[in-house]
């Protein structure tokens, strides 16, 4: 495999042996520390299925706690790592109704915010080199305050709502992030 002519590489399965078999559905993955990958997803409707996967580059491993009130049958719609001891996730459950945005500091989930301004609807997170985690779910990107809080930075005009549906975020810093959309535009905030 060349991607574009940049050198070459091969692609192989994760699991040492073999390929990974995993029982979730497979909504992404997010780099963790300095070789895993925290592999999340949907475990709708699987008895006995985490929503949340760590390869530690040998082997996958069920994520082990789970956010208050959070199920194992539910969705994680997107996550960030920075390492084990630092996650952030999006949640939903649409058989409970129940959903969240949940950090993990290695030893407990916390809440981030209050439910009903929580970015739960989040596609994608990114948090920048200065520190500041944003979400963008299909219409908007949030900020977190670093407390309590998130606050909208920007929102789709209602007149290109259904048009423009947001599906990713990332950046080089606060002052310069792009958001990708579905119909192929890159916004620059």
């Amino acid at each position: 495999f060349v991607p574009n002519g940049l050198g070459g590489g091969t692609l192989s399965p994760l699991t040492a042996g073999g390929d990974a078999t995993l029982s979730l559905t497979v909504n992404g993955a997010t780099s963790c520390g300095t070789n895993g990958l925290l592999v999340y997803g949907s475990s709708l409707y699987r008895t006995g299925t985490m929503p949340m996967t760590y390869f530690d580059g040998f082997n996958y491993h069920d994520f082990p706690v789970l956010p208050p009130d959070m199920k194992t049958q539910t969705m994680v719609n997107a996550a960030w790592a920075g390492s084990l001891q630092d996650i952030v996730i999006a949640w939903d459950n649409m058989l409970t109704y129940e959903r969240g945005v949940h950090h993990w500091n290695g030893l407990a989930w916390e809440a981030m915010g209050f439910s009903g301004n929580q970015p739960t609807d989040a596609i994608a997170f990114w948090r920048s080199p200065a520190g500041s985690l944003y979400a963008c779910s299909s219409w908007r990107v949030m900020r977190w305050n670093g407390s309590n809080d998130w606050t909208t930075t920007y929102s789709v005009p209602a007149s290109e709502m259904g048009v423009t549906v947001l599906s990713t975020i990332w950046g080089r810093s606060d002052s310069e992030i792009y958001i990708g959309a579905k119909n192929g535009k890159i916004l620059r905030y």
